[in-house]
């Protein structure tokens, strides 16, 4: 949870975010970052590999990472990491335990990271009687597939994120619960499970909001300076649906597919969880240069 809070290592967070800005405003300006949708299958199953000395991240998510992951390549590429994203709309983290049990036997991954809203739609989400659960019921069932999931990556060796997602417009109290699920189960599990409140730039503290102050790059991309015109100005961050990034308006909430035009919403997920990894690995990498400090 070291990122989070306002302690040391919080301001190497800072550094971090504002080299990876730097290094992916130069790529919006050249043209390389064009924010459009990625042809794939569903769910995604996507990774960049063109450098395999890089960092491997695995990304784990809903929909919300669905739409960030055409940012996902030149974020990592800034941090010298790649990305594999196992996503889809409306699933759960019971949804991606398998996944991830047959990536971490195949793929080795070097560090996970579960980005889950609160969804409660599949198959696996069903308590006994077959019925899907709602409120409390839902963090309770997160708990438990999360901690799953934790417990197959740390007995692996891999170090796991818990990502907790921007609060959505009627889902406050929801936020609440499950970011407080996300803290105590990194908290048990420190340090090879860390948390972070990976909405913090786009609803911040669990506050919806449907927009934020332009990037400092936003001023220069044509597709933002229809709202960052100037410093000062202000961007959406959010779909009209109060959840989702961006929307398709012909098709249910859960389809969230990719979006077509920039999001700023999405990129600052992407960085949010891209640069979580990062940090996360040098801290362990930090700690077990320390004699004595390496965990156990």
């Amino acid at each position: 949870m070291w990122w989070s809070r306002g302690e040391p290592s919080a301001r190497t967070w800072v550094v971090v975010l504002v080299v990876a800005l730097a290094l992916i405003g130069a790529a919006f300006a050249g043209g390389t970052l064009t924010g459009q949708a990625l042809s794939g299958s569903s769910p995604s199953e996507r990774g960049d590999g063109r450098d395999r000395d890089a960092e491997a991240v695995f990304v784990y998510g809903d929909s919300l990472v669905v739409q960030s992951e055409p940012y996902f390549e030149s974020v990592a590429g800034a941090l010298g990491m790649r990305v594999t994203t196992r996503a889809a709309g409306g699933i759960a983290p019971c949804d991606a335990v398998g996944w991830l049990a047959d990536d971490l036997r195949n793929a080795r991954p070097q560090v996970v990271v579960f980005a889950f809203s609160g969804n409660s739609l599949t198959d696996c989400m069903r308590d006994q009687r077959g019925q899907l659960p709602s409120g409390s019921d839902v963090v309770t069932k997160y708990g438990a597939d999360v901690e799953q999931a934790a417990l197959i990556a740390t007995q692996a060796g891999v170090p796991f994120v818990l990502a907790s997602p921007p609060a959505s417009l009627n889902g406050g109290s929801n936020w609440a619960q499950l970011d407080a699920l996300y803290r105590d189960i990194a908290a048990s599990r420190a340090p090879y499970v860390q948390y972070t409140d990976a909405g913090l730039q786009i609803a911040p503290e669990g506050m919806f909001t449907a927009t934020q102050r332009c990037l400092p790059f936003e001023l220069n991309i044509a597709r933002a300076q229809g709202q960052c015109a100037s410093d000062g100005g202000t961007i959406d961050v959010r779909s009209a649906d109060g959840v989702h990034f961006c929307a398709d308006p012909s098709g249910p909430a859960p389809s969230a597919p990719s979006c077509s035009e920039y999001s700023s919403g999405a990129f600052r997920y992407a960085i949010a969880l891209v640069t979580a990894a990062k940090l996360d690995l040098d801290y362990l990498a930090t700690l077990s240069s320390i004699p004595g400090s390496a965990p156990r």
